[in-house]
């Protein structure tokens, strides 16, 4: 590892402080880099806290901390750009104060079912938007159903003002696609309305949300508080595997 480049400084009428090129990262006051690096592979290895713990012989709080440290610098990454065709659509996640030891009801066992029919205010929901070449945009809307503006605030900035905006016929990604001047088509999967011209529809989002569906159940319940974090944890990890696949097939063509 190179060595760590530091240097003093004094401001007028405050203290002598030392910054390093580790600052503002999630490796600024750890002392055990090696530890966190083992740490950090087994995350992306799908460990649970309890195994990383086992394994780095950390104690679970630090294994707790080191997780969020490196979850936050990913979810303070810039997000993607989307262009060309861009599919987008909401999926739903039970609400959860998991670790809540004030919690506004009665604690619900692991894998419980929302009290009420459809979708409600006890489910989050996720917006998701992809374009045609694998890029990602996604985030917390709010409870229930998502309004023109909470759509706008996980998508607005991340958009080629000349895309195509493709969803289902919610009114409210409707009202988003005219506020932003998009293109905009939709599906009436109600009506069994799945493709149009053979290139317009939202396989690519609906399967990103399977993906990621499966891949959360091995949390066993993440509380909505650190949800946005797993989000964008996903998205990295996906991506990632989204390299690999396009290389093996470049391998295998070649």
């Amino acid at each position: 590892m190179a060595a760590t480049v530091s240097a003093s400084v004094t401001c007028a009428g405050h203290a002598k402080k030392t910054f390093t090129d580790l600052s503002k990262t999630a490796l600024h006051y750890i002392r055990s880099k090696e530890k966190f690096f083992y740490s950090l592979s087994l995350m992306l290895k799908g460990y649970s806290l309890t195994k990383t713990a086992e394994r780095v012989k950390v104690s679970l709080p630090t294994a707790f901390s080191w997780r969020h440290r490196v979850l936050d610098s990913l979810r303070n990454l810039e997000d993607d750009y989307l262009s060309g065709i861009v599919e987008a659509d909401d999926t739903y996640f039970l609400h959860s104060q998991k670790g809540n030891r004030n919690m506004d009801r009665h604690p619900r066992k692991r894998g419980g079912k929302s009290k009420k029919r459809g979708v409600s205010d006890e489910q989050v929901c996720v917006v998701v938007a992809r374009d045609r070449s694998d890029n990602t945009v996604s985030d917390i809307a709010t409870f229930g159903r998502p309004s023109t503006e909470q759509i706008d605030r996980v998508l607005g900035k991340s958009l080629d003002p000349d895309s195509i905006f493709l969803s289902d016929k919610h009114r409210s990604f409707r009202g988003f696609a005219i506020k932003k001047k998009l293109q905009y088509k939709s599906l009436n999967l109600s009506k069994g309305i799945r493709v149009v011209k053979g290139i317009y529809h939202i396989q690519n989002v609906n399967s990103y949300h399977s993906r990621l569906k499966v891949w959360m159940k091995r949390f066993k319940g993440v509380a909505t508080k650190y949800l946005s974090n797993y989000l964008h944890w996903f998205e990295f990890i996906d991506g990632i595997e989204g390299i690999k696949f396009k290389m093996q097939q470049k391998e295998t063509c070649c």
